[in-house]
């Protein structure tokens, strides 16, 4: 029996591998109620009568130095500590979109739901990007019999602003945060980040503005507060023209792929046309752009998956970005 984990910067989700490559009992703890990583995974492993001997934990943040620090929790992870704390005889660590790229390359495309473009071109490199508590992305990139899947931090990235709106948010993000990047609006705290930006650019009382991302939806899809839904319409513009600098950077004419829960959460309040139009507007590379498909994912588990594949070496490879 091994252990494979996503661990987000808001849950920590486990699960057991058989020999088979089944996966059984995922569970979900909160990452704020554990002190350390270690902790959460002997609460995990505890409460089955689990003993593992390997393992393999898709994080939410850089893995290629020691210790791991997560960017939107307080964990700090020792890869030798904590081997030796679960007397595992191996672990492997990887990105949790890198987790998540290797799980989408091993889907069959064909039964996706698209957001416009062409077929996709498997010969030529992918995107995958994951706006939740943070803004993951990953780049798939074929190499001979392989898929290697490619972490990054493109999401910390400096926002570029294209209209006079989003000049004045950026403006008013800037006042507050200093660099503004690319998470600071597409993720979930960006989402309030946005309403906030929009009550103090109606004259409003920003302490007025809704708290939480599930706020945000609540508010502009129930109760047609149109502050709300302005935010929920340039977080799909801005997705759009982040997904579309992406797809030009790596050439990703295998097509850009959407994961993770956050946009599923928001329904309808994400306008996929407005979306496509933005991912498009690359001046005169927007026929280029046109032909590039993008998915929206709603497999579960993925990073499970993910983890899972890794550690049994297959459906591809993860190289640290």
């Amino acid at each position: 029996m091994r252990l494979i984990a996503d661990i987000g910067a808001t849950n920590a989700r486990f699960a057991l591998l058989d020999e088979d490559g089944t996966i059984r009992e995922p569970h979900t703890l909160p990452v704020a109620a554990f002190p350390t990583p270690a902790e959460a995974v002997r609460r995990y492993l505890s409460e089955r009568g689990a003993v593992v001997r390997e393992a393999a934990l898709a994080v939410a943040a850089p893995v290629d130095e020691d210790p791991v620090r997560f960017l939107n929790s307080p964990w700090i992870l020792r890869r030798r500590e904590l081997q030796e704390a679960l007397g595992l005889s191996r672990l492997l660590l990887l990105n949790d979109l890198q987790a998540q790229a290797l799980a989408v390359a091993a889907l069959q495309r064909e039964d996706l739901p698209k957001i416009g473009g062409g077929p996709p071109l498997r010969e030529r490199p992918a995107v995958v990007i994951g706006p939740g508590t943070g803004l993951g992305t990953a780049a798939l990139v074929p190499c001979e019999d392989a898929v290697h899947a490619v972490a990054t931090e493109a999401g910390h990235m400096a926002l570029a602003a294209e209209t006079a709106e989003e000049r004045r948010l950026l403006a008013l993000l800037a006042e507050r945060f200093g660099h503004v990047s690319r998470e600071r609006v597409l993720s979930g705290p960006g989402l309030v980040h946005l309403a906030h930006a929009q009550w103090r650019l109606a004259g409003r009382d920003p302490g007025q503005a809704p708290g939480r991302p599930a706020e945000v939806v609540e508010r502009a899809r129930r109760h047609g507060c149109p502050l709300c839904q302005q935010a929920l319409r340039h977080f799909s513009a801005l997705l759009g023209a982040y997904a579309g600098d992406l797809a030009l950077a790596y050439g990703a004419l295998g097509g850009v792929f959407l994961v993770g829960a956050l946009l599923g959460r928001l329904g309808d309040g994400f306008d996929c046309a407005l979306f496509r139009r933005r991912f498009e507007a690359k001046g005169r590379l927007g026929p280029y752009l046109a032909r590039i498909p993008v998915y929206r994912v709603e497999a579960p588990d993925l990073g499970l998956r993910g983890a899972a594949l890794a550690l049994a070496g297959g459906a591809g490879k993860a190289l640290a970005g």
